[in-house]
């Protein structure tokens, strides 16, 4: 009788200390799975918000951009007009024909600066590996999205490049979709100052590059900074943002193994974007 109540004890440790050990385990391995479904999910879901981001910013600038390309080609077809009335004369003024050719290749490049602004902007690098690029003409490309309004409001825009060329690596579409996003909340924050301006330096050393755009504002208070970042967070009127485009930027800096902040210590308004120069490998893989 002992015997068989000492078994009946054994089995019963043993078959629930087999549930005890496999039920846990398949639970951990089911939780793992959904933890990789919902990571995969959410990576998924801020890739296309990325996108949504870039186009919604595009939607809102058609009218200015097609201003800025429109303009240019009414100049073009000036210019076209004054060659065709120089070359119909006895002997055409060489002088003049260079200048126009001249001018006409200054105006061709204006409209090629704007529309390689527009395909960065538009192009879904989701799934791009990172590259080596220049990052003064991806500056000057995305900025000449937003000249049409930065005259209208009267802002002095300038550009600081460093002193060499600055080459770094990364997602060119998706650092200018983040250049564009500080300097849209720039012009928004200022357009009622009356003296307005808006500055973007480029700094580096030997291993990283710091873009810093500041603007003529007072700053941003430390309680506003700390939510900053966090989406749907806005400072703006009902409709006019958001809350996405700070938070999908930063994003995109971290992805770069980078840093975005706000500089507490600057005199204005400032905005930085450190980035490393080379990417890890297994990463940019």
């Amino acid at each position: 009788m002992t015997k068989a109540f000492t078994f009946i004890n054994l089995f019963f440790v043993l078959f629930f200390g087999v549930i005890l050990y496999v039920f846990p385990t398949r639970v951990l391995k089911h939780l793992e799975k959904r933890s990789l479904k919902v990571d995969r999910d959410l990576r998924e879901t801020q890739s296309h918000l990325v996108q949504a981001g870039k186009l919604s910013a595009l939607g809102e600038m058609a009218a200015g951009i097609a201003h800025e390309i429109n303009n240019p080609l009414t100049i073009i077809r000036g210019y076209c007009l004054q060659l065709e009335r120089i070359s119909n004369q006895e002997t055409p003024d060489q002088q003049k024909l260079k200048d126009i050719i001249a001018k006409l290749g200054n105006t061709i490049t204006r409209i090629a600066t704007i529309v390689r602004g527009l395909k960065n902007l538009s192009r879904d690098g989701r799934g791009d590996p990172f590259s080596t690029f220049e990052i003064h003409p991806l500056i000057e490309e995305t900025v000449s999205l937003c000249m049409d309004r930065l005259r209208a409001l009267d802002v002095k825009m300038t550009i600081n490049p460093s002193k060499e060329k600055t080459i770094l690596e990364g997602r060119p579409s998706e650092l200018s979709q983040v250049i564009l996003n500080l300097l849209n909340n720039s012009i928004d924050a200022i357009e009622k100052f009356e003296n307005k301006w808006i500055n973007i330096s480029v700094n580096e050393s030997p291993n990283w590059v710091e873009i810093q755009l500041v603007d003529c504002g007072p700053g941003i208070p430390a309680e506003t900074v700390q939510k900053l970042f966090e989406p749907f967070f806005t400072t703006k009127g009902v409709g006019k943002g958001t809350g996405l485009g700070l938070s999908i930027s930063i994003n995109i800096i971290k992805n770069h193994h980078g840093e975005l902040k706000v500089d507490p210590h600057a005199q204005n308004t400032c905005f930085v974007i450190r980035l490393p120069k080379r990417q890890p490998t297994a990463f940019a893989a």
